[in-house]
């Protein structure tokens, strides 16, 4: 009986399966599925065990027996400074429940596991990948022949404020947008692992999954999944490229490029971003007046469309659709600089590491690492890294905590 408690623990304490069944719960929240009662009922033993995790690390931190590194200071000083001003400036109930769903993902979601050895984070990057994967692959597939026969799903639902909504499905996903995004991530994975496998069978299928999730980035017209790709090809030629002059140059024109898009016109920028821009506005216009503090989540939708210069589409539910301008205007600026401290952080860590490598063992890496810098890439067009679980933070926070343990493990 004792070994068999044993046994139940173990399962439970290894954060490993609840980031794949909740993996499961998230993506299915952005097709078809997501109103079947079966996955609400995982999305509550998800939240119980995540939970339940959050407790096993705590403990663990406070005897030792977690290694606290860089990264983890970044998102415990991003936790404590949102804190104080959800205590001291809007101290309301869902701006508390905000908090805690990012301390659950900071603590938990992200895990430097360096109690695992390498080839168990090795397996377990794998196995999340292929379970990705394989999703994907119904899920595009499914979406393509629904494009192809030009068949839209449309459906009736009571929302949480008992208000009737229409939703309107391109191919089985929500919005085109998702799907993009979903394809995209699919396709770097689909990359990953086919420098990884030997298995002829299995690299066919990935070359063919390779194929459909390019067709759906495409026919999906949800921009933002380019990013992605963008940010793959973009750490290849940084890390490959070695002139520190080139590199400084790749990182500048970037910025350059984007200030320059915001001096075209109103009509093309409209057309570029479909209304972010008003959104982008608003938010600006919070953030000059609470701009270390920020104003609360509770406060920003209703503040926004206050400040609104023109309809705001899509803010109710995608938020200001860019997270660092929606940390900034909810918790204020010093919380986004941690988190940008971060991310950059890691890409700047992991890019040393890599430039040791072998050949083979370098190109497996930055593909990772493109993915590491795509999903905030994808950020500044939407709001999906903090403040909820999605298939999105999910995926970025599964492989950062993943990568960085096994980029330690590669110094030993």
């Amino acid at each position: 009986m004792k070994k068999y408690l044993l046994n139940v623990y173990d399962f439970f304490s290894n954060s490993f399966y609840l980031k794949l069944l909740y993996l499961l719960v998230s993506l299915s929240y952005v097709t078809i599925i997501f109103d079947f009662p079966f996955f609400k009922i995982l999305n509550k033993i998800c939240l119980l065990w995540v939970a339940f995790l959050f407790i096993i690390n705590f403990v663990g931190i406070i005897r030792r027996k977690r290694k606290i590194y860089i990264f983890n200071i970044f998102l415990y000083l991003f936790l404590a400074v949102t804190l104080f001003f959800t205590i001291y400036k809007y101290p309301t109930d869902l701006n508390y429940k905000t908090w805690l769903m990012n301390v659950l993902i900071f603590t938990v979601i992200f895990s430097i596991d360096n109690y695992k050895d390498k080839e168990t984070i090795k397996n377990e990057i794998n196995i999340y990948s292929f379970f990705y994967i394989a999703f994907s692959f119904i899920a595009s597939l499914s979406s393509l022949v629904l494009i192809f026969l030009n068949k839209n799903i449309v459906i009736n639902i009571i929302n949480s404020d008992g208000v009737e909504e229409t939703l309107y499905f391109i191919g089985i996903f929500k919005n085109e947008n998702s799907l993009g995004v979903a394809a995209a991530i699919s396709i770097v994975l689909g990359i990953y692992l086919l420098s990884k496998s030997k298995l002829k069978k299995v690299n066919i299928f990935l070359i063919i999954n390779t194929i459909l999730q390019g067709v759906t980035l495409v026919l999906s017209s949800g921009r933002s999944g380019y990013l992605i790709i963008l940010s793959l090809i973009f750490i290849f030629a940084f890390v490959y490229i070695e002139n520190n002059f080139i590199r400084t140059l790749m990182v500048v024109l970037p910025i350059v490029f984007i200030y320059f898009i915001f001096k075209l016109d109103d009509k093309t920028l409209h057309y570029i971003f479909t209304g972010r821009e008003y959104i982008w506005i608003a938010a600006i216009r919070i953030i000059k007046f609470s701009f270390f503090s920020g104003i609360g989540t509770s406060n920003t939708i209703p503040t926004l469309i206050q400040n609104q210069p023109a309809e705001l589409i899509g803010v109710t539910k995608g938020g200001i659709h860019n997270i660092y301008m929606e940390i900034t205007t909810t918790n204020g600026f010093i919380a986004t600089f941690m988190l940008i401290l971060f991310i950059s952080t890691l890409i700047l860590f992991a890019t040393s590491k890599i430039q040791k490598m072998n050949s083979k063992d370098k190109i497996t890496n930055c593909i990772l690492l493109g993915l590491l810098l795509g999903i905030p890439v994808v950020n500044l067009m939407e709001s999906n890294l903090v403040y909820i679980i999605s298939f999105i933070s999910l995926i970025y926070w599964f492989y950062a905590g993943n990568f960085i343990a096994l980029l330690y493990k590669e110094e030993n």
